[in-house]
């Protein structure tokens, strides 16, 4: 069983759906923006499989990647070796604590 698409509402806020989006990998689409209330899930997406990921997710919390653009922005970047402004820029991105409330709650996922 797949759908056209699910829908995480986790109202988390952004830097917890963007610790979602770098921990549960390639089931978020990647075109989608991620905002403060929801994160997309790519079309296809299993939902057995959706469900399986966002459980396990406390697990495997991750920060999100960062790309050159975001570290070029950082206050003093061309000081810092790339890796050490990449882990800046990541420390002020992730919300493990906020992400991980949000997988305690309640879930609502809206399939397509």
């Amino acid at each position: 069983m797949t759908c056209a698409g699910a829908q995480e509402n986790s109202w988390a806020g952004t830097a917890a759906n963007r610790t979602l989006a770098a921990s549960l990998g390639d089931l978020v689409d990647p075109v989608q923006r991620i905002g403060d209330q929801m994160l997309r899930m790519r079309n296809g997406s299993d939902p057995r499989k959706v469900a399986a990921q966002l459980t396990a997710a406390p697990e495997a919390m991750r920060a999100p990647k960062v790309n050159d653009h975001a570290v070029h922005g950082l206050k003093f970047s061309a000081a810092l070796p790339i890796e050490l402004a990449r882990q800046t820029v990541a420390s002020r991105l992730v919300d493990e604590d906020g992400a991980a409330a949000a997988l305690r709650d309640r879930r609502s996922l809206r399939y397509d």
